[in-house]
C-alpha cells in the first residue's frame, strides 16, 4: 500500500491526526560490506530509510491539525560507524539525520507541522546522549525540552 492511500484511508475514518511516527528502516544488503553493496541494495536502503519519511510527511501533513507531530526514530548508526551494519544502510542513516534538519528548516519557514528526531542508542552509551521532546496531549501541543535521565534501554 502506498502511503497516500494509507492517508486516504486515516482522513476517511479519523479525520485528521495528531501525531505521526516513522519508524521504518530495510536494507536488504545491510549484511554485505559497503564495496559490496549494489547500486539496487543501496538505493533500496535510502527509498526505505530515508525517503519513506518524507513521503509520509508529504501524505499526512494535509491531515495534521495545527500544532501536530512527527516523530522518526532511527538508530546510532547515523552517529557512528557500526561493525557489520552494511549495505549502505549506515550511510543511509546519516542521509536520515541530513533529511531531518532539511524538514527541520522547512519547518522553521513554515509552522504546520513539527519533526522531531528521536535517536536511539545502543545500551552501553550514556543518557547524557539521548534528548527528547515531550508534548502534552492538548492542542497547544506544549514542548517542554527534557533531558532523558532513565535508562536508554528503556527506549529500545
Amino acid at each position: 500500500i502506498v502511503f497516500q492511500e494509507v492517508a486516504e484511508s486515516v482522513k476517511k475514518d479519523f479525520g485528521s491526526i495528531d501525531i505521526l511516527v516513522h519508524s521504518l528502516a530495510n536494507g536488504p544488503e545491510v549484511s554485505k560490506p559497503l564495496l559490496e553493496t549494489s547500486r539496487k541494495g543501496y538505493l533500496a536502503a535510502i527509498s526505505a530509510s530515508s525517503y519513506s519519511y518524507v513521503s509520509l510527511l508529504k501524505h499526512f501533513v494535509p491531515i495534521m491539525n495545527p500544532g501536530g507531530s512527527s516523530i522518526s526514530l532511527t538508530y546510532i548508526a547515523s552517529e557512528r560507524i557500526i561493525p557489520g551494519y552494511g549495505g549502505g544502510m549506515s550511510l543511509q542513516k546519516l542521509l536520515w539525520k541530513v533529511t531531518q534538519k532539511c524538514l527541520l528548516l522547512k519547518r522553521a519557514e513554515n509552522i504546520k507541522s513539527e519533526s522531531t528526531q528521536y535517536l536511539l542508542v545502543p545500551w552501553s552509551t550514556t543518557c547524557q546522549q539521548i534528548f527528547c521532546l515531550f508534548h502534552t496531549l492538548d492542542r497547544a501541543m506544549v514542548k517542554v525540552p527534557t533531558l532523558l535521565m532513565t535508562c536508554p534501554k528503556l527506549l529500545l
